[in-house]
């Protein structure tokens, strides 16, 4: 796997992302793609944009947050992101669609989704890997089986479901997003059997909209 660079803006320094050992499916071999990251899975954010990675058998994660404003925001999330995509290579990138009743900040959270669609199907283009968007009702439902449920929930039935430490609302939808990734890239009935029935829901979903 290639050594992550995190000097990315000379004013701000990004986080390097962190590995995260995860038991939970550490049973099965996983090493079916290589040194390329299975799932990359990003909660957009204008402060602290999540991201989580399925790296055989383990999670790579890292929030990132940056002061910046305007242009210069935009160009630290793009760079920070082009090293994610290609010092990782993962096989699909999962990311969580507009939230469109929200509030706030519309116009600005538009530009940044904007670019991050513009990179990710640059990098889809160019290395074949597949691209996903998941939207927050849907994400929501994986979680907690409601599509409907509090950000707050999500975070607390993921950590409870997967017996793993999630500091940020922003990191929860992130694993989510990488999950799913995951399940949809292995195409594994075995692993798949166990799942509630509303996650199998959410993944067959996931896949028509892959296929359209």
């Amino acid at each position: 796997m290639k050594k992550f660079n995190a000097g990315i803006e000379r004013r701000y320094i990004a986080p390097e992302p962190v590995v995260v050992d995860f038991p939970f499916f550490a049973r099965r071999d996983l090493n079916v793609f290589g040194d390329a990251v299975i799932s990359l899975g990003i909660d957009p954010s204008l402060t602290a944009m999540g991201l989580w990675m399925f790296d055989q058998g383990s999670f790579i994660k890292a929030e990132v947050s940056t002061k910046l404003k305007d242009l210069s925001r935009l160009i630290y999330f793009a760079r920070y992101l082009e090293q994610i995509f290609y010092g990782y290579l993962p096989q699909i990138i999962v990311l969580e669609d507009y939230a469109y009743g929200a509030r706030g900040f519309v116009h600005n959270l538009g530009e940044l989704g904007g670019l991050i669609r513009l990179l990710i199907n640059e990098y889809c283009h160019y290395t074949k890997a597949k691209q996903l968007l998941v939207s927050p009702t849907m994400l929501k439902k994986f979680a907690t089986g409601k599509g409907n449920a509090k950000k707050s929930a999500v975070q607390l039935d993921i950590q409870k479901r997967y017996d793993i430490a999630l500091y940020s609302d922003n990191e929860a939808d992130a694993f989510v997003l990488s999950l799913i990734g995951f399940y949809i890239m292995m195409e594994d009935e075995e692993l798949e059997k166990d799942l509630p029935k509303f996650q199998k829901e959410v993944l067959k979903q996931c896949r028509e909209k892959l296929l359209n």
